[in-house]
């Protein structure tokens, strides 16, 4: 049985694919009442967020801290490991540490996404190659004896122009060489980059951190074409034990959408 998670956020848009928007303490209630037995959170900066209140509110509804998100860091504050300028890419990092510490009070992820930005030009693809792997090399070696991780998601082409697929994510996964540091894969961003939707999770399931669901529409589970029976059958064939988050759209609305969600998931 796999473990499924939800996505909240205080500050996500509207256009982005977060289940619940509102006060994390309340997300936990919501996961719970829908059946979820994770939460990730998706964060700005971790030095807001009030882990306390967030240890009480997990403990009270028995909805464990599934993994912590950082993409609003990049979308409202423009942080990126790959920042031209040294000064930016330090407050990327230290950004970033924050969340870490974060993740290391409930023993779970951190998630890399789109603070990575976007190479320049195809000219200096292996320059920012090599300082992201700087960058995350430190933090690997930061949260050495910390109880966290860290997962680099691959994301399609359309919003990311590098580490697209499992296969170059896994390669740069390699170049960092720590085990801390894993992958993330999202349905939705699959069905536009991979031929087989299966078979990146068997032939890379030693990199797997983290599992994104959502249909090709962008919406739940079963609201596309996505055979996430096979993908949940190959997940547990290949012995995943971490998180699915359902990170997808709160559409038509956000009651019908964590519903529905949950519904079709019982249904594999």
């Amino acid at each position: 049985m796999l473990n499924y998670a939800i996505c909240a956020s205080e500050g996500a848009a509207l256009h982005e694919p977060v289940l619940f928007r509102g006060s994390y303490t309340d997300a936990f209630a919501y996961a719970g009442g829908l059946g979820y037995k994770g939460l990730e959170i998706h964060l700005r900066d971790a030095a807001a967020a009030d882990a306390g209140a967030l240890a009480q509110a997990s403990a009270a509804t028995g909805v464990r801290v599934a993994a912590v998100a950082t993409g609003l860091a990049k979308r409202v504050d423009g942080l990126s490991l790959i920042d031209d300028d040294k000064a930016g890419r330090r407050a990327a990092v230290q950004r970033l540490k924050g969340h870490l510490d974060l993740a290391a009070r409930f023993g779970c992820t951190v998630i890399i996404g789109s603070m990575r930005a976007n190479v320049p030009s195809p000219a200096r693809r292996e320059e920012c190659y090599a300082v992201l792997a700087d960058s995350i090399k430190y933090l690997a070696d930061y949260i050495a004896d910390k109880n966290c991780s860290i997962v680099f998601e691959a994301i399609n082409r359309y919003e990311n122009n590098y580490l697209n697929n499992a296969a170059e994510t896994a390669d740069f996964i390699d170049r960092i060489g720590s085990d801390k540091v894993l992958m993330l894969l999202d349905t939705f961003h699959m069905n536009i980059e991979e031929r087989d939707m299966c078979a990146p999770l068997r032939d890379y399931a030693k990199y797997l951190g983290h599992i994104h669901f959502a249909d090709n529409t962008r919406w739940y589970p079963g609201h596309g074409q996505i055979d996430f029976g096979a993908i949940a059958r190959t997940l547990e064939e290949v012995g995943y034990d971490k998180w699915v988050s359902m990170e997808y759209l709160p559409l038509p609305d956000e009651e019908t959408a964590g519903r529905k969600g949950m519904e079709f998931l019982r249904g594999l």
